[in-house]
């Protein structure tokens, strides 16, 4: 009887394991990429449109794996943590975006039973260095603190506690990196990566449900980081930016959020793009089988490559300083020859989007990313599609949207297009629907 029960509960010991760590044998995965406030408008708007499609086609809920960047880190968080937001309708139905009218999108719309506007956020997230910087010089602490304030501040606007944000129904990865202080300031090689990347900027993804911090190093840091933190340090654009300039960094230097790691190592906080603006790479390192990426920078890709090219090893010099830090031979994780037809894809007018089926997945020991299969990946980009202004029924709508729309758009969103951006994105996964449920057909529940 003895030997019974300790079989019994060896067994309920090891199902309890892969509870927590065999999820993503099964479970398909779901990138919202980094890109500013455009990425956040975008993640809640598509997060939201993926999760009603998947309740109407399915009878049992469907479990995913969440990593995201930056902007998608915000998006996401605010559409987990905060209930009763108002959506535009047209980002309700195919049928309600026909019948969208330019009236009807340069509003709130918001309700006594909806009474924040999805995107309140925007007139507090700064969306360039200098607005940043300006914020910062106003915040309440002296230090890289400043932006958590910000945050917390922004999480007040829904009715949050940014302090007790939850992880929501799914497994939540945001992701940042961590610079070596002691190489600051400085800069990246015009095509490739910073010096000594190797060892001194570390990629590093937050686990929301265990609160803890993952990396390849098995780092730990003196301080504890909070989900506060680590939405802080995922979004944190203007970081790397300071710590590559020789003129900003020795008199902003004390803005950045500076921790201590175990082993002495004063480091300060990136945000996640500086490695993968994607969020694929996390996915990659639990073994993934299926990964659907909204991919939502701020930059059209015929102008900031890096984010793709290096994925796949490829150089370019479509770079900046605040993507892909490591460089391509860091970066890659898949075969170079796959590149060419994908960016290819993600870029065409008509399609925008690369579907890949059984990617071989290179290990990566930077990464902490062994060798296997992945089953299928559909990256859908954010560049302007002619396919979705003809579903516009009233010219008026395109006429009054910024010039830069959807994936350029270099300072705050008014109203109309942060709407137009939300029915835009839910309009996509609408439009790949088909190629979405056959994806998570296979999905843990």
């Amino acid at each position: 009887k003895t030997a019974a029960n300790m079989a019994e509960l060896m067994r309920l010991a090891a199902l309890l394991f892969c509870v927590v760590s065999c999820v993503a044998e099964t479970s398909t995965g779901v990138t919202h990429s980094g890109g500013g406030p455009t990425a956040a408008v975008a993640s809640m708007c598509a997060q939201r449109a993926l999760e009603g499609v998947l309740a109407a086609n399915f009878p049992t809920p469907k479990d995913m794996i969440l990593s995201t960047v930056s902007g998608g880190t915000i998006g996401y968080t605010l559409h987990v943590n905060a209930p009763n937001l108002s959506y535009p309708v047209a980002s309700d139905s195919p049928a309600q975006l026909t019948a969208a009218t330019y009236e009807l999108l340069s509003q709130r719309n918001t309700s006594p039973e909806e009474p924040v506007w999805f995107a309140s956020f925007l007139k507090d997230i700064p969306n360039t260095l200098k607005d940043a910087l300006a914020v910062a010089k106003h915040g309440s602490t002296d230090g890289g603190d400043w932006w958590s304030d910000l945050l917390f501040a922004v999480g007040l606007q829904y009715g949050l506690d940014a302090e007790a944000f939850a992880a929501g129904p799914h497994r939540f990865l945001p992701n940042f990196g961590l610079l070596d202080k002691g190489i600051c300031p400085t800069k990246r090689s015009p095509s490739g990566g910073i010096p000594d990347a190797a060892n001194s900027l570390i990629p590093v993804t937050y686990d929301f449900v265990q609160q803890q911090i993952l990396s390849p190093t098995n780092l730990t840091l003196t301080h504890p980081t909070s989900r506060l933190d680590a939405v802080a340090f995922s979004s944190a654009f203007w970081a790397a930016l300071v710590a590559q300039s020789g003129e900003l960094y020795p008199v902003l230097q004390h803005l950045l959020v500076e921790r201590t790691t175990g082993a002495g190592t004063q480091v300060v906080g990136l945000d996640g793009g500086t490695l993968d603006t994607t969020g694929i790479t996390a996915l990659l390192r639990l073994g993934v089988p299926r990964i659907v990426t909204f991919y939502n920078n701020n930059n059209e890709l015929s102008k900031l490559a890096s984010p793709f090219a290096f994925m796949f090893g490829n150089q370019t010099d479509l770079v900046n300083e605040m993507n892909s830090l490591q460089g391509p031979e860091l970066a890659q994780v898949f075969p170079n020859d796959l590149y060419a037809e994908v960016i290819a894809n993600l870029t065409n007018p008509s399609i925008l989007a690369a579907t890949l089926t059984n990617v071989p997945v290179l290990a990566n020991p930077y990464m902490n990313i062994s060798a296997y299969t992945l089953e299928s990946l559909l990256i859908i980009s954010n560049e302007n599609s002619p396919d979705f202004m003809a579903s516009l029924t009233d010219p008026a709508i395109a006429a009054n949207l910024s010039p830069n729309w959807p994936s350029h758009i270099a300072v705050g969103m008014s109203t109309l297009d942060a709407n137009t951006m939300c029915a835009y994105n839910a309009w996509k996964v609408w439009r790949h629907q088909d190629r979405i449920l056959e994806m998570f057909k296979d999905s843990g529940v």
